[in-house]
């Protein structure tokens, strides 16, 4: 696999940038919650879903860093082994172009 444009791989580096971000966002939060002075009502209140607070982040992770591969354009080209033979279709399509006749399906 190849890219049209490989420098903008670097975009990438924007990923752990994105969750460090996230990181120091969470650990202000905490600090906040500590100064809350009913622990009772709070824990009552936030629920036990802990893990299920991540998967938002990780699709946007995932989804961000999808972005940044297709924004270097990956390519990737598919050789036929020497001496295979060309499916039909193949053959047809490639027949059509050279001879420049183009017909709709009957």
């Amino acid at each position: 696999m190849t890219f049209e444009r490989p420098l903008l791989l670097l975009t990438l580096l924007v990923v752990p940038l994105a969750l460090a971000l996230y990181v120091l966002a969470e650990r202000r939060q905490m600090r906040y919650a500590i100064r809350f002075t009913n622990l009772d009502v709070l824990e009552s209140v936030t629920g036990g879903g802990y893990r299920r607070r991540f998967v938002p982040l990780a699709l946007f992770l995932l989804a961000l860093a999808a972005l940044c591969i297709g924004m270097a354009r990956p390519r990737h080209s598919l050789v036929a082994p020497a001496g295979a033979a060309p499916s039909p279709a193949t053959a047809a399509a490639s027949a059509a172009i050279r001879t420049n006749r183009f017909t709709a399906p009957s």
